[in-house]
């Protein structure tokens, strides 16, 4: 088994509809989200939703990880709700926040082949 450190969603800002962040996890290996962590750069609060999407799937309610969560101007909110999650091959994760181009969001992680 081979671990290797992984960025699986580099720093972007995040859309205001639900959006597909990075790639989705490579055949043969499964990925575990250490840290995601969220800016907001407005000076007024905004919600974020963050959906980890199977193979040929679609953001909702049934593959909700992270519900309308807020995070106050200026402010970083780290998710103790995204450590530790596995995603297998395929999956993706597609986030949105309630405005456009106000928050940014961030992830590391290991990915185990």
């Amino acid at each position: 088994m081979t671990i290797t450190a992984v960025k699986p969603v580099p720093t972007q800002l995040l859309a205001g509809s639900a959006t597909a962040l990075g790639t989705p996890v490579p055949s043969g290996v499964v990925q575990n989200l250490t840290r995601v962590s969220f800016a907001n750069t407005d000076t007024s609060a905004h919600q974020v939703t963050v959906y980890c999407v199977p193979t040929s799937g679609s953001p909702g309610a049934g593959n909700e990880v992270l519900p309308a969560t807020t995070i106050q101007p200026g402010q970083t909110y780290v998710s103790p709700e995204l450590s530790g999650l596995n995603m297998i091959a395929g999956d993706q994760l597609y986030a949105f926040a309630d405005t456009a181009n106000k928050v940014n969001i961030t992830a590391s992680g290991v990915q185990f082949s």
